[in-house]
């Protein structure tokens, strides 16, 4: 085998001419190829300074560098902690000559999720700068891999996410150089020469700077209070959620959940009998139809009119009123009482957060045949993430 490796370089036909040669009983066919063990020790020449292709031999952390030649790089490795093999019809790719990388279709980087019990499901922020390189970048971009964390930042990271190969120049001088960029499952190459860009980038200006000068982390104070909020916050959507037709509105209201039965906050009975806002957060995991509406409910017909005649109920979606004809009107029976419902139902909500506010002005005090409420502003305000 040594006599195709003279010198440190590949004889392409006397390898040819050796490996069949060389082939021993029972070979594996693994990736289409006859594949068979192949020596791989290192040819090393120490004192050999202006070698050409010399290269730097070393395979752990406490071993010392020596300086000769490697052939793994020539052999396949068939699996991890196994043998080194090679293809009987080996051909280096030449990419000076076809401009193009090299693409290994036998190279998928594979990962097993550890089980259930031991996933981390709350929310990530990852904080990434031009401090960010190789292996830290590699970090970053897979937790964007289904939005599972949020990136913060005021710049990208370095932009270094290629493999590396090392190789001594003369004057034992050490260098390492990038061979190989990585790509994402669609065949895209990423990191290399772009970074991980962030989701939320902080701003850069006079203040921020002399804030860090003065010891303060503002990086860290932005990802704080990223964590702190739901998945989508700070994000403009670039539409509106989907307005059901009536049909549609009609069909949510038996089996859709109701925007206050998502929200975070739930009030008492007595809390929402007086005037005032109310707040809902409505943190969602994907998108998903809830329905949208006012009810009100009195012990008979007569008095849920005579209620309606002292009240007023107004929508808004993201700041701008929202017509009454886009919501379902209907006089339903609720056990004992009789409840008019106002409602609609929203889907396809686009990532980032959405503002609903439905505002029912009672003009006089009213009687509901239950008991007493004052006059005034009930607003309900409901705040919906989506990430």
């Amino acid at each position: 085998m040594y006599d195709g490796l003279e010198n440190g370089e590949m004889d392409m036909d006397e390898i040819l001419s050796l490996l069949p040669a060389c082939m021993p009983e029972g070979s594996e066919t693994m990736a289409g190829y006859k594949v068979y063990a192949v020596d791989a020790t290192a040819n090393e020449h120490e004192q050999a300074e202006t070698l050409p292709d010399r290269s730097v031999l070393k395979s752990s952390k406490k071993e010392p560098m020596r300086y000769g030649h490697k052939y793994s790089w020539l052999v396949r490795l068939i699996h991890f902690g196994g043998s080194w093999a090679a293809p009987v019809d080996l051909e280096r790719i030449n990419t000076e000559a076809t401009g193009e990388f090299f693409t290994d279709p036998d190279y998928d980087a594979l990962m097993i999720p550890p089980r259930e019990g031991l996933q981390y499901k709350g929310p990530v922020v990852v904080m990434v700068g031009p401090a960010c390189v190789s292996a830290c970048e590699f970090f970053s971009y897979a937790m964007t891999i289904n939005d599972r964390a949020t990136v913060v930042g005021q710049y990208p990271s370095s932009g270094a996410g290629g493999g590396v190969e090392a190789f001594m120049m003369p004057e034992d001088t050490y260098v390492q150089m990038t061979v190989t960029r990585e790509m994402d499952a669609d065949g895209n190459i990423h990191i290399e020469g772009s970074g991980v860009e962030p989701d939320v980038c902080v701003p850069v200006t006079v203040e921020s700077f002399q804030r860090e000068l003065a010891g303060e982390d503002v990086i860290l104070e932005a990802a704080e209070k990223v964590i702190s909020q739901p998945k989508g916050a700070g994000v403009t959507p670039s539409a509106p959620p989907k307005f059901a037709s009536q049909e549609e509105a009609e069909n949510a209201l038996s089996g859709a959940a109701f925007l206050e039965d998502k929200a975070r906050e739930q009030y008492a009975p007595e809390e929402v009998s007086v005037p005032g806002v109310f707040t809902y957060t409505v943190p969602l995991a994907k998108s998903e139809t809830l329905v949208w509406g006012y009810f009100w409910c009195t012990t008979t017909t007569e008095i849920l009119d005579q209620n309606f005649t002292q009240i007023e109920v107004k929508f808004e979606l993201n700041g701008e009123a929202v017509p009454l004809d886009k919501f379902v009107t209907a006089d339903l029976p609720s056990g004992d009482t009789q409840c008019r419902v106002i409602y609609t139902a929203l889907s396809d909500w686009k990532p980032g957060e959405h503002h609903l506010t439905t505002a029912a002005t009672f003009k006089t005090p009213i009687n509901d045949g239950m008991g007493d409420y004052p006059a005034g502003d009930y607003i309900s305000e409901y705040s919906v993430f989506v990430p």
